[in-house]
């Protein structure tokens, strides 16, 4: 009789040990769908020879409202510097044309054209603050805009956008950096490593580690946000609906300070063949509180910055 007692008592601690697994793998909250809104990406680079920025209008615009009359060879100066610049940002030198234009500035500071292009090359060199300064500049001119004011005041009110995102990206990055930070992200490594469009898919293993060596990890406690995304030919991003994620192992952070989390995404295709891959967004959350995030581009961080942890279910 002892003997079944033990015998029965060995298997009820087997059954409790697997319940107790099961259950602790069950609660780690990977965030895969429902994801933000469609957007459009920013397509800046500095060194293609011509910069396809969204929207961005010909970089010729109407030319100046004589209301002050203009020194003949000032004007002929001014319109000289404008079209080298726009030669020297054709052939990729945005450093070359960022010059002629602050010297075309120098002749007149309110030559409506100048400020317009000076306004879409700082927006293709990425500097939505410096662009959006210039698109205030000639709003500030009025009716001796001309038509440039209109266009001034359709592009600033989309980089105000563009601007008050990086600056909510500054500040998220700023507080992770002041957070006491207990899981983190420490690499991301990409199978292949380059999408061609014969690539099916795309596996990431993400090393998440846990930076305090005394926590123990409470998985429940835990919410992962991740995210992949296509870009079609008109510059949306979509969120990739075919992807899969798990652990590779049961995630307890005891056995090892790293865990490797591993997603596959399934690329899709456009009608040519072409492949729409754009990139990834992970964020990591242990208590309601953003503890690391990672994107690859790293725009994805400016274009979907976090909320409030509180919100994030």
């Amino acid at each position: 009789m002892a003997v079944y007692l033990v015998v029965l008592f060995v298997l009820a601690e087997i059954a409790m040990l697997g319940v107790i697994l099961w259950f602790r793998q069950s609660k780690v909250k990977l965030e895969t769908v429902a994801p933000p809104p469609p957007v459009s990406a920013p397509a800046l680079n500095t060194k293609a020879p011509e910069v396809p920025v969204p929207n961005l209008p010909k970089p010729e615009i109407g030319g100046r409202l004589n209301v002050v009359p203009q020194n003949e060879q000032i004007v002929r100066e001014v319109e000289q510097l404008n079209a080298d610049a726009r030669n020297f940002r054709q052939n990729g030198d945005f450093s070359l044309a960022e010059t002629a234009l602050n010297q075309a500035l120098e002749l007149d500071p309110n030559h409506p054209r100048t400020l317009a292009n000076m306004a879409m090359l700082q927006e293709a060199m990425g500097n939505n603050e410096k662009a959006l300064e210039r698109w205030k500049n000639i709003i500030a001119l009025g009716a001796d805009a001309g038509k440039t004011v209109q266009l001034a005041r359709e592009r600033a009110a989309i980089i105000q956008q563009r601007v008050t995102l990086e600056r909510l990206a500054k500040q998220r990055e700023m507080s992770l950096f002041t957070l006491k930070r207990q899981l983190v992200i420490v690499s991301a490594t990409a199978t292949p490593a380059v999408v061609r469009d014969d690539t099916p898919e795309v596996r990431v293993d993400f090393a998440i580690k846990r930076a305090d060596a005394k926590l123990r990890v409470d998985i429940g406690r835990m919410k992962i946000q991740l995210y992949f995304y296509d870009q079609y030919p008109d510059g949306r991003l979509v969120p990739a609906k075919k992807l899969a994620a798990a652990f590779v192992k049961d995630p307890d952070w005891v056995q090892a300070d790293t865990e490797i989390l591993r997603a596959r995404y399934e690329l899709n295709q456009d009608a040519s063949g072409r492949r729409l891959h754009y990139g990834y967004l992970l964020r990591i959350y242990y208590n309601n509180e953003l503890q690391d995030e990672r994107a690859e581009p790293v725009e994805l961080l400016k274009i979907f910055p976090s909320g409030n942890p509180q919100q994030v279910d």
